[in-house]
């Protein structure tokens, strides 16, 4: 099973995720995540990416773990990748550039 752990604080607080989470993580093989949503739910936090992903690894015996990264460029401008670590070897992806875009449905007064 795949998992992408995408923390968001608007729906649990951090102590709440951990505590769900955790078991869960015994069901997963692959794990998807970001440097920043392993710390908030699993407390894990290294100098280097590489280093967060051995971590879960050894903590949880995942398959593969993915780190997502993403650095932003301008606000409307982000490069996105993406380094998978599995049987001790990390896989990098390519770097995209991506234009951020926002969509905003604006009603009138009747909803129409």
């Amino acid at each position: 099973m795949s998992f992408d752990l995408n923390y968001r604080a608007k729906l649990w607080s951090e102590e709440e995720t951990q505590k769900t989470m955790s078991p869960l993580m015994e069901y997963c093989n692959i794990l998807i995540t970001t440097e920043e949503d392993t710390y908030r739910v699993f407390k894990i936090k290294e100098d280097d990416y590489k280093r967060v992903a051995e971590k879960l690894q050894e903590r949880f015996d995942f398959d593969v773990v993915v780190i997502t990264l993403r650095e932003n460029i301008t606000v409307w401008r982000n490069n996105w990748t993406a380094v998978a670590y599995a049987n001790g070897r990390f896989y990098d992806d390519v770097t995209y550039e991506l234009e951020v875009v926002e969509n905003l449905i604006r009603r009138g007064p009747g909803g129409e």
